[in-house]
């Protein structure tokens, strides 16, 4: 029977498009009804919610006894290291198509629905973002506290970084900043949306970071721009598929950027400093703060609110000039040897951090700079 179960999931993975990408051949249940599968294509901060702070909270109070797959995206296994298998998506048209569709939990892709129709043909439990929403919806809900308690805060192993790419980072003395070249950003319109960035918005980026003598570390996947047939040697490029090897990347870093994408929800993970440039109403509206205060707490950030409107005309001159203005004096500022740990550990935390720095927040003081605030 075990044999039998074992060929049947294999099968099950290779015709629904998906790898297996970690499992233990060994711990597979006898019969099918013992499966529980997880379909989880999110963007950055839902990706960093559910690794962090829900799915493991999930499995230990409301699964019992059963074998949990995790489908999401390729090489983020290593967030997930207490599920029992995880799969990721083979096919590198469908990755950029839905990597192109995807807000907060949401995917509004078709294939989503593909997949999740694909998998319900295999297995009778098969889960989606749907069934996680009376617990996490635009932040907390009640319901999570009432079924799990208090939070505890789940971090995963970073792996030093490899040798090739360490030399390579040892080899330039500049300040070290990591870029991730997103093909949309997201937006607040009346309600969370997304927008299009253009590949020349990342290109002048990265020449403004060279000009001023910092090193752009470049990560290139299927849902961003390349750039490195602009600069050459100039900038340092990675394609590591292996998510667990870019959190390594990212402390290897003086600074994550991120601009928009969310990227800095993996550089909590990675518990690297990062500086944000963000919609100030989409930050509100969507309780972004909530994972500032319970993921990123104890990890230097820095942000900065600016109208996605001036980088989706092209009108973005500004914007980039005042990144790399307030950048430079945080990257003198950040002490990178006085970061936490980047062992796995769980650590409770208080949901009474958020409230105490809500209020606060809903009364933030900024400082204009043209059309940009900065957050004091």
């Amino acid at each position: 029977m075990l044999g039998t179960i074992q060929e049947f999931v294999s099968r099950a993975a290779h015709q629904t498009g998906f790898e297996r990408e970690r499992y233990v051949e060994a711990n597979l249940p006898t019969i099918t009804s013992k499966i529980i599968v997880i379909l989880l294509l999110g963007d950055f901060r839902a990706q960093a919610v559910f690794s962090s702070l829900l799915l493991h909270a999930y499995l230990k109070k409301s699964v019992e006894k059963k074998y949990v797959i995790l489908c999401s995206w390729p090489g983020q296994a290593g967030l997930f290291p207490y599920v029992d298998e995880y799969w990721s998506i083979t096919d590198t048209h469908s990755l950029r198509d839905l990597s192109q569709k995807v807000l907060g939990f949401e995917n509004t892709d078709e294939k989503f629905g593909i997949y999740a129709r694909s998998l319900r043909r295999y297995f009778e439990a098969v889960l989606t973002p749907e069934d996680f929403e009376h617990l996490y919806d635009l932040g907390f809900t009640e319901n999570y506290f009432k079924a799990f308690g208090d939070l505890v805060c789940f971090y995963p192993s970073v792996p030093t970084a490899n040798l090739e790419l360490q030399k390579k980072l040892n080899e330039r003395p500049s300040p070290k900043v990591f870029i991730y070249p997103a093909r949309t950003g997201q937006a607040w319109y009346e309600k969370q949306i997304l927008f299009k960035f253009n590949q020349d918005f990342w290109a002048e980026l990265c020449q403004l970071l060279v000009s001023n003598h910092i090193v752009p570390v470049v990560y290139q996947n299927y849902s961003t721009f390349e750039v490195d047939s602009f600069f050459g040697d100039k900038c340092i490029y990675t394609t590591d598929r292996n998510w667990l090897n870019i959190l390594s990347i990212m402390r290897s870093c003086n600074c994550v950027l991120d601009i928009l994408s969310g990227v800095s929800r993996f550089a909590f993970l990675a518990r690297s400093p990062s500086l944000v440039c963000d919609d100030r109403q989409r930050y509100f509206s969507t309780k972004d703060y909530e994972l500032l205060d319970l993921i990123g707490r104890e990890i230097p950030c820095r942000y900065i609110f600016s109208w996605p409107t001036m980088i989706e005309s092209g009108n973005y001159k500004e914007v980039l000039e005042q990144i790399v203005n307030v950048l430079m004096p945080y990257l003198a500022k950040i002490r990178n040897y006085e970061l936490p740990s980047p062992a796995e550990y769980y650590v409770p935390v208080s949901y009474d951090l958020v409230k105490e720095k809500k209020s606060k927040r809903l009364g933030m003081k900024f400082v204009k700079v043209e059309r940009l605030v900065i957050d004091e």
